[in-house]
C-alpha cells in the first residue's frame, strides 16, 4: 500500500488520517509514520524510499581560513 495514491487510517471506526503515503511518512506525528516505523529500521527506510520521502541529514561544514 506504500505505492497507493492515498492511505486512510481508522481508529475506533473514525478516519484519523487520509493522505498520500509520502506525506504521512514525512510527518513524525502521523499514526501511519508510527505504524511504518514499528516494522523495524531497515524496513522503515525501505518504505520511506518507496514512498519518495527524502531524509534530511545534518552535515557539518568547516570554514577554511
Amino acid at each position: 500500500m506504500i505505492d497507493y495514491n492515498r492511505v486512510m487510517l481508522l481508529e475506533n471506526g473514525k478516519i484519523v488520517e487520509f493522505d498520500a503515503p509520502g506525506n504521512l511518512l514525512a510527518n513524525r506525528d502521523s499514526k501511519f509514520y508510527a505504524l511504518c516505523k514499528a516494522t523495524g529500521k531497515e524496513e522503515f527506510s525501505t518504505l520511506k524510499r518507496l514512498a519518495g520521502v527524502v531524509s534530511i541529514t545534518r552535515e557539518t561544514t568547516t570554514a577554511s581560513t
